[in-house]
């Protein structure tokens, strides 16, 4: 994050330099991508976009915090919040001012736009057995092209542009598939290698596999990435900003809009064929087995960035044992930890320590694995106690991390026998964005996200995604997450409201809590990546903690750097109805 903020610095004096120059220069403008459509666009700045719908509230509302106080750090606090939304105010109205410029992507309004390629799931849901036994099939396969290291591909995860050198020794970005059947329909569980893919290009590979799945009886095709920040940029975190910034302005004299990528399409197109590949192979290598599961305590091995220190303290493995005593036993993993391991100066392709489980089950326990990332929006790993010392090497670490985790797995025996029963529903939903720097980078197409507006004000944007859940035998659920979500929702334990930056509780249940006495996990970038989610009572403005490094006035437990990117301070409550209203359309 610290990058990324010297970044906005950056980008917010370049935005005030480029911005004067573009629209009065009279020299050639850079070349713009082909043109799609032409548009009737007035250029001239529409201040009701620009400042907040109800100024006057707006210029008030920031004083709210103040209050009295013995406490010297509260007061510092206090005036800091104050500080943080004012200046929000006027850096998020030069990007309101910004987004102006830059040319209306062509989105659907809500009077036009019909869903594609989503899986609604099952219609009615099983409370017993479905079936004699458990099918399952897996595959797996490589994205990464063979000109890798001198294809000009863009590594991931820090918004640095940085160009990738080759591969870590050892290491690879994988596809990996395990499909899953307990006689109603079968679901995929896709795990990607990768910061994240977009829903928009996660229902592309699902048009590719659109005949194939009414053939098979495919009800769920659910893609979720690792979250590992030195793969190939799949999702436009590795852009040029610069690079954006002039292809989308080189369209203003023209009027026109055209469709733009930060994305290598190269890259893209091996990835969707790879997926559309390997989920056809796992579904064909299906056979029928048992299904056990267990969860193992890694309570040590995981740290909370970010107050309220709330994380699923365990490693969760569905382990699916095929009748065939031949046939290679097959591993569904999830935990929540941030795959950050590398180094900040890495140019070599990384899985990180998700893509090393995956690598050391095939390898030591002869075991093909899947790995899927949970809650994780501020978790990160603790190496205290494993021996790791400065000497060693990021590829160390990483398999030192690794090979603990799948150690204890293994030596927990206490293994419940799952039975046939796998009930899924998925749901489309609507993010209303409420974030200026969001704003920004849907009009630059900084990613594909799929987006829609609202009739006759372009301005009005809201995030096209999905959420899904899953019950997996009796005792079991899963939610499928589109988003880096806080813990707290999912497992409850949100901050009260005298210590939430809003002074206001937070009104619902955990996610846990609406099951159904379940035991719930969480599946976190699934079918979407758009940023974090945090409680709406704990949601700070957009830039806290950038302006926060200026003033000083909180610490690294406090910082609020999630909301930077998160959708809206509204995302969190909007999704936790909709999961409600997901919930009770099914029983």
């Amino acid at each position: 994050m610290k990058k990324g903020k010297r970044l906005l610095f950056i980008l917010g004096i370049c935005a005030a330099v480029i911005i004067p120059m573009i629209l009065t220069a009279n020299t050639a403008l850079p070349k713009a991508p082909p043109a799609t459509e032409k548009v009737k666009r007035d250029y001239t700045i529409n201040v009701r976009n620009v400042l907040p719908p109800n100024l006057p509230k707006a210029l008030i509302e920031p004083l709210r915090h103040i209050h009295k106080s013995a406490d010297e750090a509260e007061r510092k606090f206090t005036k800091g919040k104050v500080f943080s939304e004012y200046g929000t105010l006027l850096v998020g109205s030069l990007a309101k001012f910004i987004a102006e410029l830059i040319p209306d992507r062509n989105l659907p309004t809500t009077a036009n736009y019909t869903p594609k390629n989503l899986y609604t799931g099952t219609e009615v849901f099983a409370d017993e057995p479905t079936a004699t036994a458990w099918r399952a099939g897996y595959a797996g396969a490589s994205v990464i092209p063979e000109d890798v290291a001198d294809g000009g591909y863009n590594l991931a995860g820090y918004f640095n542009n940085k160009k990738c050198t080759g591969v870590t020794q050892g290491d690879d970005q994988r596809f990996n598939a395990i499909a899953l059947d307990a006689g109603k329909g079968t679901v995929l569980f896709c795990s990607l290698d990768g910061f994240g893919l977009t829903g928009t290009d996660i229902r592309y590979i699902r048009s590719l596999l659109e005949d194939f799945a009414k053939e098979k009886g495919i009800i769920g095709i659910n893609i979720s990435c690792t979250h590992s920040h030195y793969c190939l940029d799949i999702h436009g975190t590795g852009t040029n900003m610069g690079d954006l910034f002039k292809k989308n302005f080189s369209l203003i004299p023209s009027g026109k809009t055209a469709e733009i990528s930060p994305k290598n399409q190269k890259l893209m197109d091996k990835l969707f064929a790879v997926g559309k590949e390997t989920v056809i192979q796992a579904v064909n290598n299906m056979e029928s087995g048992k299904l056990f599961y267990n969860e193992t305590d890694i309570f040590d091995l995981i740290g909370d960035k970010q107050l309220p220190e709330v994380f699923d303290p365990n490693v969760h493995r569905f382990r699916f044992i095929p009748d065939n005593p031949a046939s290679k036993e097959i591993w569904l993993i999830n935990m929540a930890v941030h795959p950050t391991t590398m180094g900040g100066d890495t140019t070599t392709v990384s899985a990180d320590y998700p893509g090393r489980i995956v690598k050391l089950a095939r390898e030591q326990y002869n075991a093909n694995a899947a790995f899927f990332q949970g809650a994780e929006a501020a978790i990160t790993r603790k190496t205290d106690g494993l021996g790791i010392k400065a000497e060693n090497t990021d590829v160390e670490r990483i398999t030192i991390y690794a090979a603990e985790i799948l150690k204890r797995i293994t030596a927990n025996t206490n293994e419940t026998l799952v039975d046939p029963i796998l009930n899924f529903r998925a749901r489309e939903i609507y993010l209303e964005v409420d974030n200026p720097l969001m704003t920004v980078f849907l009009k630059l197409q900084f990613a594909n996200n799929g987006a829609l507006t609202q009739a006759g004000r372009p301005d009005e944007v809201s995030v096209i995604t999905e959420i899904g859940y899953c019950e997996i035998g009796k005792n079991l659920a899963v939610v499928l997450l589109p988003c880096e979500l806080s813990a707290e929702i999912a497992f409850g334990g949100t901050r009260p409201a005298n210590e939430a930056w809003n002074k206001t509780e937070w009104p619902f249940p955990s996610m846990e809590s609406m099951t159904g006495g379940r035991e719930l996990l969480a599946f976190g970038l699934m079918n979407d990546q758009f940023g974090y989610v945090v409680p709406d009572n704990d949601h700070a403005v957009a830039f806290a903690d950038m302006l926060g490094d200026v003033y000083k006035f909180s610490d690294e437990k406090n910082d609020h750097y999630e909301e930077l990117l998160s959708v809206g301070p509204q995302t969190a409550s909007t999704m936790m109805r909709e999961y409600g209203r997901m919930l009770e359309s099914i029983r």
